[in-house]
């Protein structure tokens, strides 16, 4: 059965069984040590509080460290960036890239979570996906703070450093590129899956607080063979970058809880494999069995 991937570029949930057990791990280097958080963006009640480990790792932490200023986004100096990558430009729109029964189809679904095919039809493929993935996920009640954004304002009211591996224009620049040069595969994909979003995301927020991974893999497996060009983008790739902050990180006595979507810490490709070629111990953060 297929996996809904765009749950997982929106939720960013999951772990690697090798690693399981717990959402956060502790790599250590020697005498030094840091944490990694997997984070879940989109969040209901029924979710909070969150497991005992992200809290034992934020006390004993100096530095946040997260994917990127989420401040940013409020800024004005991000409009025009976001016009640039985000929708298309004057006298072009989305129909422009689909067949005509992928379009009507779009329209039903844009009809059918309340917010019209007008809404949407300047935008390019990533930026629609995420807005039709969100708009289901708060008529399924998920509209409480993710894990990143609750941390961050913790943060920010405790005065702690924070860090941030990439800028608000790269991530939008990132979710941009999603589906450029093959709108029409992207939307069809996102519209056969969009029917099977709540079961899945409960499923996988619990494996989230479990420590399982089965969801997740299989979701990763399935972006790798049928979107290489978005795996590469979103998972690969940042993650090349984020290990070499990592390793320079446990260079230093300063301990970082580095917070990032969970879908970047698994597998062949993850950063927990990773650090461990690159002789770190990684070990699941335990409080209790």
């Amino acid at each position: 059965m297929k996996r809904t991937i765009f749950i997982l570029i929106l939720a960013a949930l999951g772990v690697d069984a090798a690693f399981s057990r717990s959402s956060v791990w502790k790599v250590t280097d020697g005498d030094s040590y840091c944490y990694l958080g997997g984070t879940v963006h989109i969040l209901s009640q029924e979710d909070y509080p969150f497991p005992d480990e992200f809290d034992f790792a934020y006390f004993d932490s100096e530095i946040l460290v997260f994917e990127t200023d989420i401040s940013e986004f409020q800024s004005p100096e991000m409009v025009p960036i976001m016009i640039e990558h985000l929708f298309y430009p004057e006298g072009q729109s989305l129909e422009d890239y689909l067949t005509p029964e992928i379009y009507g189809r779009l329209t039903e679904k844009m009809d059918e979570i309340f917010l019209g095919i007008e809404y949407g039809r300047q935008m390019m493929p990533g930026l629609l996906g995420s807005v039709i993935s969100a708009q289901e996920f708060a008529l399924y009640g998920y509209t409480e703070t993710g894990v990143d954004q609750f941390y961050f304002n913790r943060g920010g009211q405790d005065e702690k450093e924070m860090l941030f591996l990439e800028t608000a224009a790269e991530q939008v620049a990132f979710l941009g590129a999603l589906g450029e040069g093959n709108e029409n595969e992207y939307i069809e994909y996102l519209l056969d899956e969009s029917g099977n979003s709540e079961e899945y995301i409960k499923d996988l927020i619990r494996q989230w607080k479990e420590g399982n991974s089965v969801l997740m893999v299989q979701t990763l497996e399935e972006m790798k063979q049928l979107f290489p060009d978005v795996y590469d983008t979103l998972i690969l790739n940042r993650n090349r970058t984020w290990l070499n902050h990592i390793k320079d990180s446990l260079e230093n006595d300063t301990v970082e809880f580095v917070l990032v979507g969970s879908m970047h810490f698994h597998g062949s490709d993850g950063l927990l494999a990773s650090l461990e070629n690159e002789g770190c111990q990684v070990e699941p953060l335990m409080m209790s069995e």
